[in-house]
């Protein structure tokens, strides 16, 4: 457990019978997602196997296993794990791509609306501030849209500041 929480192993095989608790029970203890793991039993029982491909066992091996057999399947788990590891690299840049793009238009937005400019002037003065700055665009967007936000009173302050 200790090595679990000081080092995140690329691939798991785990045995369903361990001293304290099953391997299915090891694999849930990972806080984000598991590793790719395989399991090992002495038995096949349906409702363990369905559990643990439920939980995204990569496979499902009824002991004694050759080495031999395993060995091209823990390759080929390693490879599938890095591809994965990478998917989700590329997912996580995309995500922060499409939230500074929505950043950068909402804030080109409250330029054009603020100072009545057109979408190209208002995306060049955006652009020309952040340089200025030394600051990213989303950054600077980031910060406008904020300020927008303080600047703009929601309609229900207005409406008590109105009726008291």
């Amino acid at each position: 457990m200790q090595a679990i929480k000081t080092d995140r192993p690329r691939l798991a095989i785990v045995d369903i019978r361990l001293p304290d608790m099953s391997g299915l029970d090891l694999v849930r203890r990972f806080t984000d997602e598991p590793p790719p793991f395989f399991v090992l039993s002495a038995v096949r029982l349906e409702e363990t196997i369905a559990e643990a491909i439920g939980l995204g066992a990569l496979g499902y091996f009824v002991k004694p296993i050759e080495v031999t057999q395993l060995l091209p399947l823990v390759r080929a788990a390693l490879a599938r794990a890095d591809e994965l590891t990478n998917m989700r690299i590329e997912i996580q840049k995309l995500t922060e791509a499409i939230e500074h793009a929505r950043l950068i238009s909402t804030a080109i937005g409250i330029l054009m609306e603020r100072y009545r400019l057109e979408q190209t002037a208002a995306a060049t003065a955006l652009r020309f501030l952040a340089r200025s700055q030394r600051r990213k665009m989303h950054t600077v967007a980031h910060d406008i849209v904020d300020a927008s936000l303080v600047i703009n009173l929601p309609r229900e302050i207005l409406r008590k500041i109105g009726s008291e």
